[in-house]
């Protein structure tokens, strides 16, 4: 996470993911919340506005999980990046 957007990359754990790393302006983000299902992993959901230059033609939604910890500081990352 920085001041201007957060940036996710995938870890390696299957070999077969196009999907190498994505990033979200955070002044295009709207919609955020953040979940804590009873059965499941703690997530992050939102929706964000595409670049102009990017080859999405609607917002897309995301959602961060949080399969191994790590809500907390990414939350505190958030509140502070926010503000």
């Amino acid at each position: 996470i920085t001041s201007k957007r957060i940036v996710l990359i995938n870890d390696g754990g299957n070999k077969s993911d196009q999907l190498k790393s994505f990033d979200l302006p955070l002044v295009l983000l709207f919609k955020a919340k953040f979940e804590q299902p009873i059965f499941g992993c703690n997530y992050y959901t939102g929706m964000c506005k595409p670049l102009p230059e990017s080859a999405l033609t609607s917002d897309p939604v995301f959602k961060i999980w949080f399969m191994n910890g790590g809500a907390d500081a990414f939350l505190k990352c958030m509140s502070s990046a926010l503000w």
